[in-house]
C-alpha cells in the first residue's frame, strides 16, 4: 500500500473512533428503552430523555446517594416499572415532569427508597386523563412524588386532570404543589379522576386550594376515591378537603371500606367531603377506622364553609368527625359546612363520635354563623339512624341532632321506617364493660337494630337511637352478657345494665330459724344458713317495755334478683342480681361454677349484706322499717 492510502485509512478509522464515541455520549443523554431489563440511571446522567416502549417492563437503578437533575422518564401503555433508589431534582426546570405514564394496565413498583420532584406546571408523578397506574412495593420500600407549582403530587398537571391511580402497597408520600391535589388532580383539570388505595402507607398533603386527595384549584370535582385498607393520612391546602373536593368544589363519590384513615381539611375545607364553598358529594362508610376533622368552617365530614352535607352512609367501622370553627363560624361533626344544612345522613352501623364546630355546630346536621345582621344556622336536614352506637355533639348552641346555632329548622330524625326515635344510653358494669364489642342487642323491636362494628365506649357507654317506648333488655359481648330494663324515653335517659352468666342458680327458702339457700339442683340436705330469723327481730321496747312485734319478711329469687317484701305487702324489693352471685358459664355445655356466697347481719340498725370474704357490708333494709312502735 502506498504511503498516502495508509494516511487515508488511518484517518477514516479516527474519524469512525469518533463518530462512535460521540453516539455514545449521546445516548447517555437521551434513550429510547426498546427491550425489557435492568438499566443504570447512571448511564443516561443529568439533562436527560428517556422513553419506555409499550409493554416492556424495565427496573431503573439509581443510587440512594445520588441526585439526577432534569432527566425526563416517559411511559408507554401497558409498562411494567420498578425504581430501585431513584432521585429526580427537576425543579430549577420549568415543564420538566419526573416521570409520565400513559395509557392503561402500567405498574410502577417500588424497591428501596426514591424521590421525584418535577418542575413548574408538571406533577411528580404524571397520570392524567385515562391514564392507569397501579403503584406497589414492600413496607420498607418508599416513594415520594413533589409536584411543582400547578402539578400534583401524582395525578395532573396544569390543566390536567387526574387519571387512574391505584395503591396497593409500599409507602407513598405525595406533596402537591401550589393549587393542587396531593393526589388527583392538577391547577385547573377538568377532572379528578379515580384515586383506589387497598393497601400500604400514603401520605398526600394538598396545596393552597387543593385536597390531599381529590380536587385542585379551580379543578373537576366529579372524581372517584375508594379506600379499602393500608393506612391514609390526607391533608387538604387553604381551601380544601382533606379527601374530596378542592376550593369551590364537591367531594364527589368518596367510598372507605376499610384501612385507617385521618383525613384533615385546609381552612374552609371539610376533612372528608367538599372543599371550601363545595357540597359533600356522595359519602359512604361501611368498615374500618376513620378519623375526619375540618378547620375554619367545614364539617368534619360533608360540606366545606358555605357547604351542603351532602348525601352521608355510615353502615359501620370506627367513625370520628369534628367540625372546623373559628370565632365567626362553624361546621356540623357530620352534615353541613358553616351557613349550610346537613343534607341527608343515614347511619344504620359501626361507632359513631360527632362533635359540632365550638362556635355552634351541629354534632350531626347543620352549621353556623353569626353575622351582623344575626344568627343564622344550617338545617339538620334528614337523619335517619337503625343501627350503631352514635354520639353526638353539637356545640354552643348547635343541635347534638338537628340545626346549627340559629336554626329555625331543625329536620327530621328517625329511623328507616320512618319513626322517630330518641338517644337511649345502657351503661355496661363490671368486668369487660369498656370497648367491648356488641354481638346482638335485645329489643322488643318490630326490626332488627343494627350493630354491626358496634362496641361500647372504653367507659362502657352505648347510644342507641330508638323508637319511643322501646324496651332493651339484653346486651351480648364477648366479655358476657348484660342485662337490664331500658325504656326509650323523649329525654335522654341512661340505664345500667349489669353482666350475668349462665353459671348455677340460686334459689331460697325460710325454715323455722332460718332463711337458706342452696344451687338449683343440689340435694335437700344441701340447704345452707343465709341470715337467722332471730336477726330481724324488733328493737326492745322504750322505758323498758316491750315492743310490739316486728314485721315479718319473705324473701324470694325472681326476675335476676334476690328479692325481699313484708308479709301482706304486694311490692317486692330487690336485694343483689342474681348473676352477681351466680358462677361463670361453663365451658361447652358444661356446668358453670359455684356462685358467689353472700351473708347477712344485723347491726342493731340495719339488715346488711356482703359476699362471703368481703370485709365491706351493704346496707339492706333499716330495722326501723321492720319493726312496729315502741312500747308504752
Amino acid at each position: 500500500m502506498k504511503p498516502t492510502s495508509k494516511k487515508i485509512s488511518a484517518l477514516l478509522l479516527a474519524a469512525a473512533i469518533i463518530l462512535t464515541i460521540f453516539s455514545m455520549t449521546a445516548m447517555a443523554a437521551d434513550g429510547t428503552i426498546t427491550t425489557s431489563g435492568t438499566y443504570n440511571l447512571s448511564d443516561y446522567g443529568n439533562d436527560s430523555a428517556i422513553a419506555i416502549n409499550t409493554g416492556l417492563t424495565v427496573t431503573l437503578v439509581g443510587d440512594a446517594a445520588a441526585k439526577y437533575t432534569n432527566v425526563q422518564i416517559v411511559c408507554g401503555t401497558g409498562v411494567s416499572l420498578t425504581m430501585n433508589n431513584v432521585n429526580i431534582d427537576n425543579s430549577a426546570v420549568s415543564d420538566s415532569c419526573a416521570l409520565s405514564f400513559t395509557g392503561t394496565g402500567n405498574t410502577l413498583t417500588l424497591a428501596g427508597i426514591s424521590t421525584l420532584t418535577s418542575g413548574v406546571n408538571q406533577p411528580g408523578v404524571k397520570v392524567e386523563g385515562t391514564a392507569e397506574l397501579t403503584i406497589e412495593g414492600g413496607d420498607t420500600d418508599q416513594l415520594t412524588a413533589n409536584g411543582g407549582r400547578n402539578g400534583a403530587g401524582i395525578g395532573g398537571g396544569y390543566y390536567g386532570g387526574g387519571g387512574n391511580i391505584t395503591i396497593n402497597s409500599g409507602t407513598v408520600t405525595a406533596n402537591a404543589g401550589v393549587g393542587c391535589a396531593g393526589i388527583g388532580g392538577g391547577s385547573r383539570g377538568v377532572t379528578t379522576g379515580t384515586v383506589t388505595i387497598n393497601g400500604g402507607t400514603v401520605t398526600a398533603t394538598g396545596n393552597n386550594g387543593g385536597a390531599g386527595i381529590g380536587g385542585a384549584l379551580f379543578g373537576g370535582y366529579d372524581g372517584t376515591i375508594i379506600i379499602s385498607g393500608g393506612k391514609v393520612t390526607a391533608t387538604g391546602g387553604n381551601n380544601g378537603a382533606g379527601i374530596g373536593g378542592g376550593n369551590n368544589e364537591g367531594g364527589g363519590v368518596i367510598t372507605i371500606s376499610g384501612g385507617t384513615v385521618t383525613a384533615t381539611g385546609g381552612s374552609g375545607g371539610a376533612g372528608i367531603g367538599g372543599g371550601n364553598n363545595g357540597g359533600g358529594g356522595v359519602i359512604t362508610i361501611s368498615g374500618g377506622t376513620v378519623i375526619a376533622n375540618s378547620d375554619v368552617g367545614g364539617a368534619g365530614i360533608g360540606g366545606g364553609s358555605g357547604g351542603d352535607g351532602g348525601d352521608i352512609t355510615i353502615r359501620g367501622g370506627t367513625v370520628t368527625s369534628s367540625g372546623g370553627n373559628t370565632s365567626y363560624s362553624s361546621g356540623a361533626g357530620i352534615g353541613g359546612g358553616n351557613l349550610s344544612n346537613g343534607g341527608v345522613i343515614t347511619i344504620s352501623g359501626g361507632m359513631v363520635t360527632a362533635i359540632g364546630g365550638i362556635q355552634g355546630g351541629a354534632g350531626i346536621g347543620g352549621g353556623k354563623s353569626a353575622g351582623s345582621n344575626g344568627v343564622i344556622g344550617g338545617s339538620g336536614g334528614a337523619v335517619t339512624i337503625s343501627g350503631g352506637t352514635v354520639k353526638a355533639t353539637g356545640s354552643n348552641g348547635g343541635a347534638n341532632i338537628g340545626g346549627g346555632a340559629g336554626a329555625i329548622d331543625h329536620g327530621t330524625l328517625k329511623n328507616g321506617d320512618g319513626n322517630d326515635v330518641y338517644l337511649t344510653t345502657i351503661q355496661l358494669l363490671g368486668i369487660g364493660a369498656g370497648n367491648a364489642a356488641v354481638s346482638s342487642l335485645t329489643t322488643d323491636l318490630t326490626y332488627e337494630y343494627n350493630v354491626n362494628d358496634v362496641s361500647s365506649d372504653r367507659l362502657g357507654r352505648l347510644y342507641f337511637y330508638l323508637p319511643l317506648g322501646t324496651e332493651t333488655t339484653e346486651v351480648v359481648t364477648p366479655t358476657g352478657t348484660f342485662m337490664g330494663g331500658a325504656v326509650t324515653a323523649i329525654a335522654p335517659t341512661a340505664f345500667y345494665f349489669a353482666t350475668g352468666s349462665d353459671g348455677r342458680e340460686v334459689e331460697l327458702q325460710v325454715n323455722d330459724t332460718h332463711i337458706q339457700w342452696r344451687y338449683v339442683g343440689e340435694e335437700d340436705d344441701d340447704w345452707r344458713d343465709l341470715i337467722a330469723l332471730s336477726a330481724l327481730a324488733g328493737a326492745d321496747g322504750a322505758d323498758g317495755a316491750d315492743g310490739a312485734d316486728g314485721r315479718e319478711i319473705e324473701l324470694r329469687a325472681d326476675g335476676g334478683y334476690i328479692q325481699w317484701r313484708h308479709v301482706g305487702d304486694t311490692d317486692w324489693n330487690n336485694i343483689v342480681a342474681l348473676s352477681a352471685i351466680m358462677g361463670p358459664q361453663g365451658p361447652a355445655g358444661s356446668n358453670g361454677t359455684d356462685g358467689r356466697e353472700i351473708e347477712l347481719r344485723n347491726n342493731g340498725t340495719t339488715i346488711q349484706w356482703r359476699y362471703a370474704g368481703e370485709t365491706e357490708w351493704h346496707d339492706l333494709v333499716a330495722l326501723a322499717a321492720l319493726t312496729g312502735a315502741d312500747g308504752t
